[in-house]
């Protein structure tokens, strides 16, 4: 299945935005779907999204769900931040279906806010392209 989320929310490390995903293929036994983040697309040090009506579970035939405003970007361990976006099947038979095999996206935090500066020693850089208007070559550091 496919997922698509745009986070809106303008203050970094925190999220707001809709959720879409297409249903499975096999819809056997399927009975709601479930949003999680996490550090990586294992569903690590995970956190539970939930919709705007505060219920943990997205029933069939939905299939999107709409992320509070200002819902913070973190996970069970703040020193891991959630960098994952995962979609679950839960199934009436089964419970919800193993990380492996959820619909999962990398998150990208829109944010107005500047990063903080890195601080680079030595950085060193050689254009080896002779064309105008195009760079080629190795940056150093």
């Amino acid at each position: 299945s496919s997922l698509i989320f745009a986070d809106t929310d303008p203050e970094a490390n925190y999220l707001s935005g809709i959720v879409k995903f297409s249903p499975p293929t096999n819809m056997t036994n399927v009975e709601s779907y479930r949003v999680w983040i996490a550090n990586d697309e294992l569903n690590t040090y995970n956190g539970m999204i939930v919709d705007i009506d505060e219920n943990d579970r997205i029933p069939v035939g939905t299939n999107q769900m709409q992320i509070f405003e200002h819902t913070p970007r973190g996970t069970m361990r703040p020193e891991y931040p959630a960098n994952y976006l995962l979609v679950f099947v839960y199934k009436s038979d089964s419970g919800m279906q193993d990380a492996a095999d959820a619909t999962a996206i990398s998150l990208f935090d829109y944010s107005e806010e500047v990063p903080p500066m890195v601080s680079l020693d030595g950085i060193t850089f050689a254009d080896t392209d002779t064309q105008s208007g195009i760079v080629t070559g190795t940056v150093q550091w």
